[in-house]
């Protein structure tokens, strides 16, 4: 079941969805997103902080597929941290204005440096067996569709902090008919 699962993910992968692009509060997909891993957070003894200010811009995003990167992101975090911790999920206005800046920072086991710059391949993991190296690699796909960047920085025995940037919405002469 777990190969076929895998080839399934590939062609979803590789399958062009239909985009579904949406002016959003990028707050409410967030808020979305801690509902659906509440219940694991609970269960691993993690604990949740978000500070979402609510005067940010709107974004141009396809919610389900931010949710799905912002979902994976926080399932992540609680491999990271197999005895429980915390997560703390935070937007904020890039220095320029130009993009809203979601970080999702967990108090985990953190990344070995030798790693950092692979995080993003398809096909690499750190969680051995359990992983098949494809969520950040997807979640990395998804966050450039949207013209937005990803980042990871990293401490062994500190924690771990994913940034997502994604493109403030500024209307139609934003060039939204890209979509």
């Amino acid at each position: 079941a777990e190969i076929k699962k895998i080839v399934q993910d590939l062609l979803d992968f590789s399958r062009p969805k239909k985009a579904d692009f949406k002016v959003v509060n990028i707050n409410d997909v967030i808020r979305s997103s801690l509902k659906l891993v509440q219940n694991t957070f609970h269960v691993s003894k993690i604990n949740s902080h978000a500070d979402l200010k609510e005067d940010r811009p709107a974004v141009f995003i396809d919610e389900n597929r931010i949710r799905e990167v912002l979902v994976n992101l926080l399932g992540n975090a609680v491999h990271a941290m197999p005895s429980g911790g915390s997560v703390f999920i935070r937007t904020r206005l890039a220095e320029n204005e130009d993009h809203i800046v979601i970080e999702v920072e967990d108090t985990g086991k953190g990344i070995p440096a030798e790693f950092i710059s692979h995080i993003f391949d398809p096909f690499f993991s750190t969680k051995g067996a359990e992983g098949t190296g494809l969520g950040l690699s997807i979640s990395y796909g998804i966050i450039k569709r949207h013209n937005g960047e990803m980042a990871v920085t990293s401490k062994v025995g500190v924690g771990t902090t994913f940034l997502i940037e994604l493109p403030v919405y500024r209307g139609r002469e934003n060039g939204d008919e890209r979509i």
